[in-house]
């Protein structure tokens, strides 16, 4: 995958993509970057045991699911599993990863001399129907992370990207911050490593200027068509389920059965690559229990559903967060990849 262009993407010179085989920002940089974007919320979490999806002769070790294989064909992705979820989603590699380190610019920005102080600031770019928004979070260090959402609309085609960051700030000539970026945009992840530059109404980026802007207008890029994102799904709610789990050899498919009590959220974790078709379907003994699905980099998919089909739009690591609708739900949900 090339270089991010001036518009978001990347461009033909530095072709690759991330996910898999190293995790990119990894579970634990997430869980600092939700820490950060939403202002420290903890979620109590109880770590469940590991559980093999398998043939009906497998069992879960020391875990109460019961997971069962119910497909012989080889998906191109067939790993399950779990991860914790502080309100986005953790940042994964693939086997097409690339990392490059871009050139400092500044982009005609005048850089701050000391780090903004603490809290939220976002910023927004716009030309024509192409556009881009940021969300960084300060912390009183200097240190900051956050989250980007990238539109790119030409006559040729219409592309969205997503990013995770984090970084430092430190007054280097024409720029000031050092920023380590994850980049989704369809079937290609790449990291980088970018200068930036933070003045007093600007933000200048790897290969773009956005300006100084209220995160209420910011925030509504993050947001699905109910304004909703992934940060309200889990807004005074534990986590309490964090389960691996494998297809068996040569499966599309497996399910899992389980239950959750009110308050309380089970998570599951899917890697898949872009274009592939993911079906779920979770029933339940009193018809209260429902799921939410998380794309890579936090995109809300899917919200309080009982089935659906999704074509992928990007590779990385899906979350399947599993709630009731009223009180307690004990539910069977069933994954497939293909």
């Amino acid at each position: 995958m090339s270089d991010i262009g001036p518009n978001g993407i990347p461009e033909s010179r530095n072709n690759a993509a991330l996910i898999g085989a190293a995790i990119g920002l990894g579970v634990i940089g997430l869980v600092v970057l939700l820490a950060l974007v939403f202002r420290g919320d903890d979620d109590a979490v109880q770590t469940a045991t590991s559980t093999t999806v398998g043939s009906s002769s497998t069992a879960a070790a020391t875990s109460t699911t019961a997971v069962t294989s119910t497909s012989t064909t080889v998906p191109s992705t067939t790993v399950l599993s779990t991860t914790v979820p502080s309100t986005t989603v953790p940042s994964t590699t693939s086997s097409t990863t690339s990392t490059s380190t871009t050139t400092p610019s500044g982009g005609g920005v005048t850089p701050l001399a000391v780090a903004p102080g603490p809290g939220q600031y976002c910023y927004r770019s716009q030309e024509g129907e192409s556009e881009s928004n940021y969300r960084v979070t300060f912390v009183a260090d200097g240190t900051f992370a956050g989250d980007g959402r990238i539109s790119v609309v030409t006559d040729e085609y219409h592309a969205f990207g997503i990013e995770q960051f984090d970084g430092t700030f430190a007054l280097t000539g024409a720029t000031n911050a050092t920023a380590e970026i994850t980049t989704w945009v369809e079937a290609d992840v790449q990291n980088n490593t970018a200068s930036w530059t933070f003045g007093e109404t600007q933000l200048a980026t790897r290969n773009d200027v956005l300006t100084l802007t209220d995160c209420a207008v910011v925030d509504q890029a993050f947001q699905d068509v109910d304004g909703l994102e992934v940060a309200d799904l889990f807004d005074g709610v534990t986590v309490r389920v964090l389960e691996e789990v494998k297809f068996a050899p040569g499966g599309t498919s497996g399910s899992v059965d389980n239950a959750v009590i009110s308050g309380e959220r089970d998570v599951y974790e899917l890697e898949a690559s872009s274009g592939q078709q993911m079906e779920i379907e979770i029933t339940s003994l009193e018809d209260n229990a429902v799921f939410s699905v998380i794309g890579p980099g936090g995109f809300l998919l899917a919200n309080e559903e009982t089935s659906v089909s999704l074509v992928l739009p990007h590779t990385g690591v899906y979350l399947v967060v599993v709630g009731g609708t009223r009180g307690n739900a004990t539910y069977e949900a069933t994954f497939s990849i293909s």
